[in-house]
C-alpha cells in the first residue's frame, strides 16, 4: 500500500517491487520510512522530489515535472535555461557540454521541476531538489550567492532566467548602449536590436545578458533559439 505494507502482517516491501522510480536512493528513503513507521512515527516520502539520474556520459538528471507535463495538466509555467559553455569552471575542466533548465509556476514562481545535462548532473540536481522540498521560487535560487568559479553557478543562472521570464523590453530601454559583439554572435542576435537596451558582457554579466535575451525574445526580434557553440 502507500505505506509499503504488504498483505502479510509485519512484512513490508520497498524499492523496485513497489510504486515509484526504480532508484536506489528512493528505496533507501522508503526503508527509513518503514523503520520509522514500525517505531510508531509518521514518516513521509515526497516522490515528486526524488531525483531521477541516468549515469551516462554526460549524465542526465531531473526532478519534478517536465514542461510538457505541466502543459498537459493545464499549469502555466515559465522556464529558464543556461548552458555550461558559458561557465568558466566547466570550460576550465574541459566539460562545457550540457545545460540546466528550471521550470517554475508562471503565477507564483514556485519551482515545479528541473533538468540538468552535464558530466556532473547527478551532483548538481540536488540543489534543485532541496529548493523544491522547501517550496522555493526560482528567484530564491537566483538570489543566493554561489561560489565562483563553480558549476553550481549554472543552476543559479537558469533560475535567474526563469525568474526574469516575461521582462518587458521597455524595462531596459535607454539604460546603456554598449553591446558585446561576441555575445550577439553567440546568440544570433543582431547588434542593432540590442543597442540602447543594456550593456552586455556575456562572460562577466550573464544576468544582464539573460535579461536582454528575454526582452528581445518577448519583442519578437529574436526567435529564442539557443546555439550550442561559442563564437570564434
Amino acid at each position: 500500500d502507500e505505506h509499503c505494507q504488504t498483505n502479510l502482517p509485519n512484512v513490508y516491501a520497498i524499492g523496485d517491487v513497489v510504486r515509484g522510480p526504480m532508484l536506489a536512493h528512493k528505496a533507501e528513503e522508503e526503508g527509513v520510512a518503514v523503520a520509522e513507521r514500525i517505531a510508531g512515527q509518521k514518516p513521509h516520502v515526497d516522490f515528486n522530489t526524488v531525483p531521477w539520474i541516468i549515469y551516462t556520459s554526460p549524465e542526465v538528471a531531473w526532478v519534478g515535472k517536465t514542461e510538457q507535463q505541466c502543459k498537459a495538466e493545464g499549469i502555466a509555467v515559465k522556464t529558464g535555461q543556461f548552458p555550461f559553455m558559458a561557465n568558466g569552471r566547466a570550460l576550465g575542466q574541459g566539460e562545457p557540454g550540457g545545460f540546466v533548465k528550471i521550470i517554475a509556476d508562471a503565477a507564483t514562481d514556485r519551482i515545479l521541476g528541473g533538468h540538468v545535462i552535464h558530466a556532473h548532473a547527478s551532483e548538481l540536481i540536488q540543489e534543485i531538489v532541496t529548493a523544491m522540498e522547501f517550496k522555493a521560487a526560482s528567484e530564491d535560487i537566483a538570489r543566493i550567492v554561489h561560489g565562483h568559479p563553480t558549476l553550481s553557478e549554472v543552476v543559479k543562472e537558469a533560475a535567474l532566467a526563469s525568474s526574469l521570464s516575461g521582462i518587458a523590453l521597455s524595462d531596459l530601454e535607454g539604460r546603456l548602449d554598449y553591446v558585446n559583439p561576441a555575445f550577439c554572435a553567440l546568440w544570433h542576435i543582431a547588434p542593432e536590436d540590442a543597442v540602447g537596451h543594456l550593456a552586455i558582457d556575456f562572460w562577466q554579466t550573464p544576468r544582464d545578458a539573460l535579461a536582454v535575451i528575454e526582452a528581445l525574445g518577448a519583442s519578437g526580434r529574436w526567435n529564442g533559439e539557443m546555439v550550442a557553440r561559442r563564437p570564434d
